[in-house]
């Protein structure tokens, strides 16, 4: 019997986490980073194994080995993917001070992984029954000048988001669709790092059509609504999840 599979690679924030704890996905059926979450994965060490490989495959851009994919058609198959990954070791540095090491890095990291991942689950989500999706999570400093937002990722995000589209059109023929999620401010783990969230946070809700802040639980909604039969006909698209933020011109 073939095994449905959920996975998350990158940092399991809080996002990461609630959409783990949704009830539309099983806990039991999730591939969470580099292991199996859940209960009844215990002594699952080829699907573990599979999914190790797999994720560090789109870490390292290596290609899966005839011998670890020859397993997979048979034992397992990916419905949801969610790319959760980003990094800039320099996000504080304005874009005039950013060193060609970090840029490119931050783009490898937060942009290419994508790449390399569902070229590396493509033999995983191919032609499943009801179709496979695979999630990105992006920002507006991809399209805007967040000021902020430096180091290369601000290009690492603008990139991310037109290789979305890329990789939609490049799989769709095995009705595998792409999308992105592009947030609002919101204090996890990774923004607490960039600096004063909180004043993003404020700025934002003053300015929103809906005058609030985001709520962690909105965004890993709308990531079980892309990842689930609703979402059928969507790919390739970004879907702004900022209390109309995006809309704004000042």
């Amino acid at each position: 019997m073939q095994v449905a599979l959920r996975v998350i690679v990158g940092l399991l924030g809080v996002v990461g986490v609630l959409v783990l704890l949704q009830v539309w996905l099983d806990p039991a059926r999730i591939a969470a980073g580099l292991g199996l979450v859940g209960e009844g994965w215990q002594g699952q060490s080829a699907l573990r194994s599979e999914v190790a490989t797999l994720a560090a495959s789109a870490i390292a851009d290596a290609p899966l080995r005839p011998s670890e994919a020859a397993v997979h058609p048979v034992d397992c198959g990916i419905d949801v993917l969610i790319h959760s990954m980003a990094f800039s070791r320099e996000i504080k540095n304005r874009q005039l001070e950013t060193s060609r090491s970090a840029y490119y890095e931050a783009l490898g990291i937060s942009a290419y992984s994508l790449t390399s991942l569902l070229r590396a689950a493509e033999p995983y989500m191919e032609n499943r029954p009801g179709g496979a999706s695979a999630v990105g999570l992006t920002y507006l400093g991809g399209s805007r000048v967040v000021p902020y937002y430096g180091g290369g990722m601000s290009t690492a995000k603008a990139a991310l988001q037109i290789d979305t589209g890329q990789l939609a059109h490049n799989l769709g023929k095995k009705n595998i669709r792409v999308n992105l999620i592009s947030a609002g401010p919101y204090a996890s783990r990774a923004a607490r790092g960039i600096g004063d969230i909180q004043q993003s946070i404020d700025y934002a809700a003053k300015r929103s059509p809906l005058p609030r802040g985001i709520e962690p639980e909105e965004v890993a909604n709308a990531t079980v609504f892309l990842c689930s039969p609703l979402a059928s006909a969507i790919t390739g698209h970004t879907l702004f999840v900022d209390c109309g933020y995006n809309v704004m011109g000042v």
